[in-house]
C-alpha cells in the first residue's frame, strides 16, 4: 500500500504538466509490463527449482 501511495504523487505530479487520460494510460503501461516482468521472473525462477515436481512424483 505504501508503494502505491509512493506512485500517486509522481501521477499527480505528472497531471499538471500532461493531460490526465494519458497519465492514467501511462500508469497502467506501467503496471502492465511489471506484472509481465515479475511474471517472466517467476517462470524463470521454476525452471530452475523443480523441488515441488520433485517430491510429488515420486
Amino acid at each position: 500500500m505504501t508503494i502505491q501511495g509512493v506512485g500517486m504523487a509522481p501521477a499527480g505530479l505528472a497531471a499538471e504538466f500532461f493531460p490526465v487520460s494519458t497519465v492514467v494510460a501511462a500508469a497502467g503501461s506501467l503496471g502492465a509490463l511489471g506484472c509481465l516482468l515479475l511474471v517472466a521472473e517467476a517462470k524463470k525462477t521454476e525452471g530452475r527449482d523443480r523441488a515441488d515436481r520433485d517430491m510429488t512424483s515420486g
